[in-house]
């Protein structure tokens, strides 16, 4: 009987390094901001709040490992997903 609800606030992209020919991205990493709030609908109670939560996810776009843009944002969400969790699981 609770509800957890969570808004992505920001998405950027960086590059974490070049290739030598040419400069372009070699490796890249996509960060995903969110906030969350899980509350308890008996009692309206917020059990656990947070603000500004971030996870990356890495990628290679070079077309020899092909790694796409949604390669990391999995990542990303699924190390979201896990620190969420823990965030929840956290001594009361």
């Amino acid at each position: 009987e609770t509800l957890l609800e969570g808004t992505i606030t920001q998405v950027d992209q960086g590059r974490l390094s070049r290739r030598h020919e040419g400069g372009l991205p070699q490796e890249l990493e996509m960060r995903v901001r969110v906030s969350f709030t899980w509350k308890d609908l008996r009692s309206g109670q917020t059990l656990r709040e947070r603000r500004g939560l971030v996870a990356a996810g890495r990628y290679i776009p070079a077309v020899e490992v092909g790694e796409q843009y949604q390669t990391a944002q999995h990542a990303a969400a699924q190390r979201l997903a896990f620190q969420i969790v823990a965030t929840m699981g956290e001594r009361w």
